[in-house]
């Protein structure tokens, strides 16, 4: 690697980690990685694997073509095209619990708790079958999958085929329509 890409690699490493409020050991844990490491990556001495460069982007949900100076795109931020796409978003923010949040299937939304008694804002209403469907399915399956009643693999498995069903476009007619935003 020639010095500029090794300079702009150190200094997005260190920006990411900065932006993220990060010591270099806490950072090291997070990646698997020793803080001696983070150090070195940081200053030139030592270039992270591609497979360590990956784990950071996968880690951090960042793009590795910002990491390694090829965008300055920093996100890994792609357009929701397909319920598969939409689908995928919220399980992201289920599963990282990136805020306090969760799945509340209604027919309306005057059905819902207003005000909730826990606090949760904002809220979105989905009224869209085929979303509404596959969390039936899905809260049926990661109850099994949390019991330890199916294996990971086979819930894997049944994610796959089922956003590889779901990959058929969203239109103007089935859109997400936000309600409750406390601020509107």
């Amino acid at each position: 690697m020639d010095t500029t890409n090794t300079d702009l690699l150190c200094s997005r490493l260190k920006e990411l980690r900065s932006s993220l409020s990060l010591t270099q050991k806490e950072f090291a844990e997070k990646i698997g990685a020793s803080s001696v490491s983070v150090s070195s990556y940081e200053i030139g001495a030592k270039t992270p694997s591609l497979e360590m460069l990956i784990t950071i982007s996968t880690t951090f949900k960042i793009s590795l073509d910002w990491l390694c100076g090829l965008s300055n795109e920093l996100d890994n931020a792609r357009p929701i095209a397909t319920y598969s796409d939409l689908i995928k978003m919220l399980l992201s923010i289920l599963d990282n619990q990136i805020i306090d949040s969760n799945i509340v299937l209604l027919d309306k939304p005057e059905e819902y708790d207003y005000p909730p008694e826990n606090d949760t804002f904002p809220y979105l209403y989905i009224n869209d079958i085929q979303i509404k469907s596959f969390f039936i399915e899905w809260f049926d399956m990661e109850n099994l999958r949390q019991k330890g009643t199916i294996k990971e693999s086979l819930y894997q498995l049944w994610l796959k085929d089922k956003l590889e069903s779901l990959s058929n476009p969203l239109t103007p007619f089935n859109r997400i329509a936000e309600h409750g935003l406390p601020f509107n």
